[in-house]
């Protein structure tokens, strides 16, 4: 019956985002968004107007549409309005009248809250508290002050339905559950809103819903918080909104959503202009490194959208940001927002060099970017190991499917039938950026079963494949068994020995996963622990290089590396961490009893909750100018210092 405001922009951009997110990860996401087009306020202004009701909602839809265009929100998958669906309405509330849980009086029908003991089981509010702080209007028909209506008998001048208690039109309540249910289903997985909803309306949808079926009406409910002006609520009924149509033409639509998601969707947050001018100011240094490659590259201008599909693709590509975006989602349902904004700015600095060159032209253009996001020298590695300088991409026969000699698997069919067989592991699948259909269908399947997912351009897939017959996907499987945890702690025991494990934290080079495979088992250690995600696994170029190690050692991977540690310390095993630059010399301390050496990935080292895991820190004091070693040298010298003090019962340096 209005305009929207930035408080309706908030519950979109929210809602977006936890889309996109679930899109993201590979879930089918069906996003309805539904439309009341009859209720007391758009008959008022219509009568004001001297129109009709649909004339009203016709124009102020239309306008919800530009505007929610204008923030970048995508449209939803089904946009049903209510008067589309009276009949449905009719339906349920003859079948709750008949269920005794609703009963009608002069033509009005209401929902009795007494019949539904969960009635105030969201909002944690009680029946007597209801009762007592009520705000309703004292009508002497109902049985109870609490009950609310179903179905408005009609009145002069307003729109009406036939119904089996007389001419009517439905309560705001009971539209939204019908709505739901019919392109959902009576049990479906997130509902959600604003805090402002809670109570009443999200109670009586559940209530009505809930009161039909006998099933939870949903598994979720996320509610975003309110969009404050000063310490009141912005609300078309307390006259205080700012439009999103007079507020994008002050301010970029990008550093509106950028703004926003600054605070996490359940707090308040409070309307600044000011804040508003430091996100455009934020997001400029975000693309503008974009918007300079594309000129370097000789693409044409684009409007800059925060959520655009080349923006959405260049973080998807940069599979380190994506995971830390993905990890500050992923926890629960109500993680913060902020963490993941905050982890996309380093996307673009990571990538500087690449920017400067396209600032000096020297060459790289948005093609070298891809590559730097991706992790240049790890695909530059991969084509120079698969064909010499010069030669071309080998392609495939027909619609088979090789394993390559990477211990991969390419195309659609394979590698869905490998993730449905639960036969050979799948280590990491490389899908097509944008993956929809099919594609989308192998992403599930690896979500699924655990299996790690990046995206990746067509080239940089047949890059890794070695054909450009992949069809969009390519998967690195296991050339090895893993053990359990377990398992690796019968090994020593089985020995009579010390426990001596291996634990590296997210080595993704197979070379130096190798090596220190390598190294582990020729230093007399009974294992490796490694994590499941972004850590390499047991593939064919990390087996040639422990050469030959694999078939002696026993490899573990778990799902979560702290527990892991924290499992080998109730065993009473010592965890020593390898750092640099902190901790003590690794010769001046005793390591002839249990322990697990845990050594850090490649140039980023422990993860701050891996490194407080440890009992002690160990440092490889450096002589020379170069002030670190590559993963697998230190490794290797620290297991050394292992097996050297236990072969000499515990001498230190």
């Amino acid at each position: 019956y209005d305009d929207s405001h930035i408080g309706h922009a908030r519950s979109a951009i929210v809602f977006d985002v936890i889309r996109r997110y679930l899109e993201y990860r590979g879930s089918r996401v069906t996003m309805v968004r539904n439309y009341t087009d009859v209720d007391d306020k758009i008959i008022r202004r219509a009568n004001e107007e001297g129109v009709s009701t649909a004339e009203v909602s016709d124009r102020y839809i239309e306008a919800e549409r530009r505007d929610m265009e204008a923030l970048g929100v995508l449209p939803p998958s089904v946009a049903p309005r209510a008067t589309e669906h009276i009949a449905e309405m009719v339906g349920l509330i003859e079948r709750l009248v008949a269920k005794s849980v609703a009963y009608v009086v002069d033509g009005d029908v209401y929902f009795e809250i007494r019949r539904f003991p969960p009635y105030g089981r969201l909002s944690g509010k009680n029946l007597d508290e209801l009762l007592a702080g009520a705000r309703v209007e004292v009508d002497e028909r109902k049985r109870d002050p609490r009950d609310f209506a179903l179905w408005k008998a009609a009145k002069p001048g307003e729109p009406s339905w036939p119904s089996p208690w007389g001419p009517g039109r439905p309560g705001w309540h009971i539209e939204c559950s019908v709505m739901s249910i019919r392109y959902l289903g009576e049990t479906f997985d997130i509902h959600g809103g604003g805090t402002d909803l809670i109570f009443p309306h999200h109670e009586c949808e559940i209530a009505q819903a809930e009161a039909e079926t006998g099933k939870p009406f949903a598994h979720y409910w996320l509610h975003n918080g309110m969009l404050n002006l000063g310490a009141a609520k912005m609300s078309k009924s307390l006259g205080n909104t700012l439009t999103i149509r007079a507020l994008v033409k002050r301010h970029p639509p990008d550093a509106l959503r950028l703004w926003m998601l600054g605070t996490h969707y359940r707090h308040p947050i409070e309307w600044s202009e000011e804040r508003a001018d430091e996100a455009a100011r934020a997001l400029q240094t975000l693309w503008g490194p974009a918007e300079r490659l594309r000129k370097h590259a000789g693409r044409p201008r684009q409007p800059l959208r925060f959520w655009s599909r080349t923006e959405s693709s260049v973080v998807r590509e940069s599979s380190a940001s994506g995971a830390r975006s993905a990890g500050a989602l992923e926890p629960r349902a109500h993680a913060g927002t902020d963490r993941a904004q905050a982890a996309n700015p380093g996307t673009v600095c990571r990538n500087r060099p690449a920017n400067r060159g396209a600032d000096q032209g020297t060459g790289h253009g948005a093609d070298e970017w891809r590559l730097e996001a991706c992790g240049r020298d790890q695909i530059e590695d991969r084509v120079a190991r698969r064909r010499p300088h010069g030669q071309p991409v080998r392609h495939g026969v027909g619609d088979e499917t090789e394993v390559t000699d990477e211990g991969r698997i390419y195309g659609r069919n394979p590698v869905r039938e490998l993730l449905r067989s639960g036969g050979r592991r799948a280590d990491e699948i490389a899908v097509l950026a944008g993956a929809r259909g099919p594609l989308a269908e192998v992403v599930a399947l690896a979500r699924r079963a655990g299996v790690k997912v990046s995206f990746r351009t067509r080239e940089q897939l047949t890059a890794i494949a070695g054909t450009d017959r992949h069809q969009g996907v390519v998967a690195r499987v296991a050339s090895a068994e893993y053990a359990d945890l377990s398992g690796l702690l019968e090994i020593p025991k089985r020995r009579g020995e010390a426990p001596f494990f291996l634990a590296l934290d997210q080595v993704q080079d197979p070379r130096n996963f190798g090596a220190l495979l390598r190294t582990a088992e020729a230093f007399g250690a009974h294992g490796v622990i490694v994590p499941k995600h972004h850590q390499v696994g047991l593939t064919e170029a990390a087996a040639r290089a422990a050469m030959g190690a694999v078939e002696y050692i026993a490899v573990a991977r778990e799902t979560n590396l702290v527990s892991a540690l924290e499992t080998l310390k109730k065993s009473g095993i010592w965890i020593y961490g390898s750092a640099v630059g902190e901790g003590s010399p690794a010769w001046t301390v005793d390591l002839t009893g249990p322990l697990c050496l845990v050594l850090g990935s490649e140039g980023e080292g422990l993860r701050p909750l891996v490194a407080r895991t440890c009992d002690i820190l160990l440092t490889i004091p450096m002589a020379g100018q170069v002030g670190s070693l590559n993963v697998g040298a230190a490794g290797a010298a620290l297991c050394y210092e292992v097996a050297r003090q236990r072969a000499l019962g515990g001498k230190t340096a």
